[in-house]
C-alpha cells in the first residue's frame, strides 16, 4: 500500500536530521508550505499562508501535529501543538491549528481561547474570526458568532462564505429577514452556487414565504442541487 502525500512529506522531514540546523530550517519551512497546500486541497482547515517563525524544532512539531491532525489523532496533535507554541509563542498558526484540534474534540472553550490568541497575533487575518465564530455557534453564543462573522465580512467583503455563515446564527435567533439579506448577498457574489438558493429557500420557509421558497428551490435544482429537486416534488405543486 502506498503512502499519502501527507505521509510522504512527514517521512521526508524525518530523513533530514543529519544536515545543519540552518539547512534543516529551510527544509522544514518548505515542507510546511507544501503540507499547507495539501491540507487545503483535501478540504482541511489547517492554516498557514507562510512558513512559521521560530526555531526549527518548533516548526517540526507543527508539521508533526498537522500530520497527526490529518490522521484524526487530535490528542496527539494537541500535544505537538503545545510544544510548537511553547518554542514559538509568537507564531499565530500554531494556536489556530491547536484550536481546530480542540474543536474536533468538542472543547469549544479551549478552541475559542486559541482562536483569540491567533487573532491577537494576526488581527487582520479573517480565518481566525471565522473559526472562532464556528466555536461560538457550537456553544449557542449566536450573538457572539454573528459579531465574529461580521468582522470576517469586513476583512473579506467579497467572500460569499461569510454572508452564508452569518445567516446561520441569525436563523437561530429567528432573525429571518436578516438571514435572507445575508443569503441575498451571498447569491449576488456567487450566483452559480446552488447552495445559496437552497439555503435562502430554507430561510424563506421559516419566514412563511412558501412562494419564494419554491422559486429558490427551482433555481437551486436548475444548478444541480439534488436535495432541492427532491423537495420540489413534495413542497412545490
Amino acid at each position: 500500500m502506498g503512502v499519502t502525500k501527507n505521509e510522504f512529506l512527514y517521512l521526508l522531514i524525518l530523513n533530514f536530521t543529519q544536515v545543519t540546523a540552518k539547512t534543516r530550517m529551510k527544509i522544514v519551512q518548505l515542507i510546511f508550505i507544501l503540507m499547507t497546500i495539501v491540507f487545503s486541497s483535501n478540504g482541511q482547515v489547517l492554516y498557514g499562508t507562510q512558513a512559521p517563525n521560530g526555531s526549527p524544532e518548533g516548526n517540526q512539531f507543527l508539521i508533526q501535529a498537522n500530520y497527526k491532525f490529518s490522521r484524526q489523532d487530535y490528542l496527539g496533535a494537541i500535544q505537538d501543538y503545545n510544544k510548537a507554541v511553547e518554542l514559538a509563542p509568537n507564531d499565530a498558526y500554531g494556536y489556530n491549528n491547536r484550536g481546530l484540534a480542540r474543536y474536533e474534540l468538542q472543547d469549544y472553550i479551549g478552541a475559542i481561547q486559541d482562536y483569540t490568541k491567533f487573532i491577537d497575533l494576526e488581527s487582520n487575518d479573517a480565518i481566525g474570526y471565522r473559526n472562532r465564530a464556528l466555536a461560538k455557534y457550537a456553544l449557542q453564543d449566536y450573538l457572539g458568532s454573528i459579531d465574529d462573522y461580521t468582522v470576517f465580512i469586513e476583512i473579506l467583503p467579497d467572500d460569499a462564505l461569510g454572508y452564508s455563515c452569518r445567516a446561520l446564527p441569525k436563523l437561530k435567533l429567528q432573525d429571518y429577514a436578516g438571514a435572507i439579506a445575508d443569503y441575498n448577498k451571498a447569491i449576488e457574489l456567487a450566483p452559480q452556487d446552488p447552495d445559496g438558493y437552497y439555503n435562502r429557500a430554507m430561510a424563506k420557509i421559516l419566514a412563511g414565504d412558501t412562494k419564494g421558497e419554491c422559486i429558490d428551490l427551482k433555481k437551486a435544482a436548475e444548478l444541480g442541487h439534488e436535495e432541492a429537486a427532491e423537495k420540489i416534488k413534495t413542497e412545490c405543486n
